[in-house]
C-alpha cells in the first residue's frame, strides 16, 4: 500500500521534484521553484486528486483519508540541514475525504 501511495504521489509531480516517505504513513514532496501565487495550490490539488481514487488490494477498494500540510521556505537552501532551521513563511492545511463511491 505504501509503495502504491508513493507511486501515485510521484505521478503527480514534476520529474525534478522529490517524493519521499518520512515514516509510517507520512510522505513529503519537495517541489523546488514553485510559484507562491498559484503554484502551491496547483501542486496540492494534483496531489489530492491522485489520492482520491481508492486503492484496489486483493479485489477490495480501499479509500484513504488524506490530509496535507504545505510549508514554504523562501530563499536559497544549499543543504538539507538549512531547511530544518528556516522559519516557514506560510502554512495551509487541506483535507479531502476518502472517496466513498463505488
Amino acid at each position: 500500500m505504501l509503495v502504491s501511495v508513493g507511486v501515485r504521489l510521484k505521478s503527480a509531480v514534476r520529474e525534478n521534484d522529490t517524493v519521499g516517505r518520512l515514516g509510517g504513513d507520512e510522505f513529503v514532496v519537495l517541489a523546488d521553484g514553485v510559484s507562491l501565487e498559484a503554484g502551491v495550490d496547483v501542486v496540492a490539488a494534483r496531489l489530492l486528486d491522485v489520492m482520491a481514487t481508492p486503492f484496489i488490494i486483493s479485489a477490495s477498494k480501499l479509500p484513504l483519508n488524506v490530509s496535507a500540510s504545505i510549508g514554504i521556505a523562501e530563499g536559497d537552501r544549499a543543504a538539507p540541514e538549512h531547511c530544518s532551521k528556516t522559519p516557514i513563511s506560510r502554512s495551509t492545511k487541506r483535507r479531502r475525504p476518502a472517496n466513498k463511491g463505488p
